[in-house]
């Protein structure tokens, strides 16, 4: 490509208005998916709450979930926002995990929010917390291991940005075996 044609770095990558670009390309806006509306995508956040900041600075959890999250969206949204220039909308959500009770509550108040996505940092690790998703037919995406068969019987709703478990212990097996890890020890007579 020569430069300025098309590909990575030509135009505004995120959405905004570029003389003949990206804008042109997206045509008149329009509620297209849920969460998604002519101007704003809204995307509901799940972060790990163990009961407060007392429960959540014993495993070390970041205080400043919120505030990281919100600055993110802040910056996406003063750089052209997402999807053609939409605003990146956020409604976040304190989820214990220690707490199944919470987490259902949680995850219906999502549910009839309507977000276009969930996104899980750590507030529901089982597949049986997680299943509350893939029956209101939200899409999350998974901010802790999911294996093969949770990927395949919650599709295409559930999605993690990691490989699944049964992938990552047989790379870390191929890893150690080819450093040697497994070789029976060199002994030698003193």
């Amino acid at each position: 490509r020569k430069a300025g044609q098309g590909g990575r770095g030509s135009g505004n990558s995120t959405g905004g208005k570029s003389p003949g670009g990206q804008q042109a390309a997206c045509g008149a806006l329009s509620a297209s998916a849920p969460g998604v509306t002519s101007t704003t995508v809204t995307v509901d956040v799940a972060n790990l709450n163990l009961g407060g900041s007392i429960g959540n600075s014993t495993f070390h959890v970041r205080p400043d979930l919120t505030q990281i999250e919100n600055a993110l969206t802040d910056d996406i949204n003063k750089h052209g926002g997402i999807a053609c220039g939409r605003k990146l909308v956020i409604k976040q959500y304190g989820v214990n995990p220690l707490d199944a009770n919470d987490g259902q509550s949680k995850c219906l108040q999502m549910a009839s929010d309507h977000p276009f996505m969930v996104l899980n940092f750590g507030a529901y690790l089982t597949p049986a917390a997680r299943q509350c998703f893939v029956q209101e037919k939200l899409l999350e995406e998974a901010g802790t291991q999911i294996d093969e068969a949770e990927a395949h019987s919650s599709y295409p709703y559930l999605f993690s940005p990691t490989a699944v478990a049964e992938q990552m212990v047989d790379a870390a097996i191929s890893g150690f075996a080819k450093r040697g890890v497994f070789r029976s020890p060199k002994f030698k007579k003193i």
